[in-house]
């Protein structure tokens, strides 16, 4: 009997050898190590990798794309599904497996949850300078892998509005005081930097999403007693004159960008109204929930209706700050009054300081608020106090992101934007010397720019999982605390499966609920696989 088995394992083990996995392919990365714990891929005049294009696999296969610390990025690989009782002898054999680990995965395409809008990244002033700084070939090269169909695809981008910690230099759009805001102008950042990003961007993704974010008010507006001008309250007086032209601000800006032929998806109501109150925080204008209740009840919301850009055409999006220091209260407060809830189609939300609680404020406020959209709207490393700000070939940075998105979207994001697409070798410029990492760094001395692990880690999202995709059921036989799984139906109705282990060891998939059969794979330590293939025809 022992012999029998032992001839069965041997013989399932050649045919799976032979066909389990048919094809390898990867556009070849120039990998450039920097004393990191990986590697950066190098794009010059005379190279540059690409991401391929995602087809549609055979009936039978899957394809799967594998991204790794030790050097792997973006590799394409199509599995022959296999029958889950052509290996069952196989289970029992500790010849094959030892002490490997093993989990199955059990897809539940009928069990469907939210659909998500994409992922993107902030065009920010300094992401418009950086492209620039680079020969021409080189800059649309940048803007080509982040929107491209050869690059990461992205479907939204964050504008700011006016000067960020992302500029070289504070500035409003309205320098002089009135009060219809006579001068307001587009500032020369505009012109030359984000509109001209924007454009080559739509031009590669037509149905590319903007979403504006406004960021600091004109000096003459802010209360300097109370904060610096870039995080200083606006001024309060008895009649809330200077919310109301800050309303008209925010509305000049949108009627500015239509004018260049730039329409918003979305705006959000100001970023970091919370944060902003630390004196040693980030840039934004500080409300309380009290405080921003009235001005979107009372000021932008009914002047967004008043100009033509009401809840069909522009989706308002409160909060776009860290729901780790809201809790539970920040949101009810601003908008459980019906008469603000009218003017509001979600909540806009950052990644830092987020942790297992956070992820259940989401499930709290998406049970609470059921048809509201939720999206990540800011995410970045290098920010924390004592930290490099830009690491090249950083992995643990690159699972962070992959650790956020994955949570964010098992409990309800709708969709997820990293804080800027492009940055310099100290993750700069910044005017208040705020730099930080990013997917892209430009090298602009000598005109090229490096994709980081990061980069390569958000493909595994981006170039699947488009508009209208939906997350779907899952179940596994063990719990993993190192994998972590996400499933989804992606908007072309197949099937998408994203594992990552960020434990120090391999593990075994197997994964059931493809049409035609079970996946059966390793998944090596510190790597993020993604699978795609048919759905049952049920589903």
């Amino acid at each position: 009997m022992a012999s029998s088995i032992g001839s069965y394992v041997f013989v399932s083990l050649t045919y799976l050898i032979c066909f389990h996995q048919l094809i390898s392919i990867v556009s070849s990365c120039a990998l450039r190590k920097f004393n990191r714990n990986s590697y950066v891929c190098v794009c010059d005049e005379s190279y540059c990798d690409s991401l391929i294009e995602i087809e549609s696999p055979p009936s039978g296969y899957i394809h799967m794309y594998e991204t790794s610390k030790d050097g792997l990025r973006f590799h394409k690989s199509s599995i022959r599904l296999v029958d889950p009782e052509s290996i069952s002898a196989i289970n029992e054999s500790p010849i094959l497996f030892g002490s490997i680990s093993t989990i199955t995965i059990t897809l539940n395409p009928l069990q469907k949850y939210q659909s998500i809008e994409g992922f993107g990244g902030a065009i920010t002033d300094a992401a418009g300078i950086n492209i620039h700084s680079l020969s021409n070939r080189m800059g649309e090269s940048v803007i080509r892998d982040c929107f491209g169909p050869d690059g990461l695809e992205y479907s939204l981008a964050r504008i700011p509005i006016g000067s960020t910690e992302s500029s070289t230099r504070d500035y409003s759009l309205a320098e002089n005081p009135s009060n219809q805001l006579d001068d307001f102008d587009l500032a020369d950042e505009d012109i030359w930097y984000k509109i001209p990003v924007i454009d080559k961007a739509k031009t590669l993704k037509p149905n590319l999403k903007l979403i504006a974010s406004p960021w600091n008010a004109p000096t003459w507006m802010v209360d300097l007693r109370k904060g610096r001008p870039d995080k200083a309250p606006l001024k309060a007086d008895s009649n809330g004159r200077y919310y109301k032209l800050w309303a008209l601000y925010i509305v000049k800006f949108l009627q500015a960008y239509k004018s260049h032929g730039i329409d918003f998806w979305a705006l959000t109501s100001g970023n970091k109204p919370f944060s902003s109150f630390n004196a040693n925080g980030p840039n934004g204008i500080p409300m309380y929930p009290y405080q921003l209740k009235s001005f979107i009840e009372s000021d932008l919301g009914p002047l967004l209706n008043q100009s033509g850009f009401n809840r069909d055409t522009l989706k308002l999006l409160i909060l776009d700050d860290s729901i780790s220091l809201t809790n539970y209260f920040w949101i009810p407060l601003t908008i459980d009054d019906p008469l603000t809830r009218r003017f509001v189609s979600g909540f806009a939300f950052h990644w830092y300081k987020n942790d297992a609680t956070t992820r259940y404020i989401l499930d709290y406020l998406h049970f609470k608020y059921p048809h509201q959209l939720m999206l990540s709207t800011e995410a970045a490393e290098g920010y924390r106090p004592g930290e490099e700000r830009v690491s090249l070939g950083d992995w643990k940075r690159a699972e962070n992101y992959g650790l956020d998105i994955i949570r964010d979207i098992n409990h309800w994001a709708n969709g997820w934007i990293e804080s800027n697409i492009a940055l310099d070798m100290i993750g700069g410029p910044s005017k208040s010397r705020r730099f930080q990492d990013s997917p892209i760094i430009i090298n602009a001395l000598h005109n090229e720019y490096y994709k980081q692990p990061t980069f390569y880690l958000l493909a595994h999202f981006t170039k699947f999982l488009g508009p209208k995709s939906v997350r779907i059921g899952h179940t596994t036989d063990t719990s993993n605390e190192n994998v972590h799984i996400l499933t989804m139906i992606n908007h072309e109705g197949l099937l998408v499966v994203i594992v990552l282990n960020t434990s120090e060891n391999q593990v075994e998939l197997r994964i059931k609920g493809f049409d035609g059969g079970m996946v059966w794979q390793t998944i090596s330590a510190k790597t993020i696989q993604t699978y795609i293939g048919q759905a049952p025809i049920k589903s």
